[in-house]
């Protein structure tokens, strides 16, 4: 999918950050299922951009989903992730082109 077409799916304002475990990449953190007035502000990097952190009390209180992104030089999906509430914990699925998996955050 192109990032026009993930942003006219997922319906909510994307944020800029950097992958602090990729070497700088730039991502885009889309919150999704939170109320109009939540704003998680992230750590910010050296380059001044929010790092890709995840509001884990956010997710718990509004059973919200965040939606990681990276789009290669074609604004075509590369890589993604989604951290999401089940039944009372937090989990984390990655999906890169070579592999997928989900892992228990909380």
């Amino acid at each position: 999918m192109t990032k026009e077409a993930v942003d006219a799916l997922l319906k909510v304002q994307a944020v800029r950050v950097v992958d602090s475990e990729r070497s700088g990449v730039i991502m885009r953190r889309y919150d999704i299922g939170f109320p109009k007035t939540y704003q998680f502000q992230a750590t910010k990097g050296s380059s001044g951009m929010e790092l890709d952190e995840i509001d884990v009390d956010g997710v718990k209180t509004y059973n919200g989903i965040v939606v990681f992104a990276t789009y290669d030089n074609k604004n075509e999906a590369q890589r993604y992730s989604i951290v999401y509430l089940e039944q009372g914990k937090i989990y984390h699925y990655i999906h890169n082109p070579d592999y997928e998996k989900t892992e228990m955050i909380q």
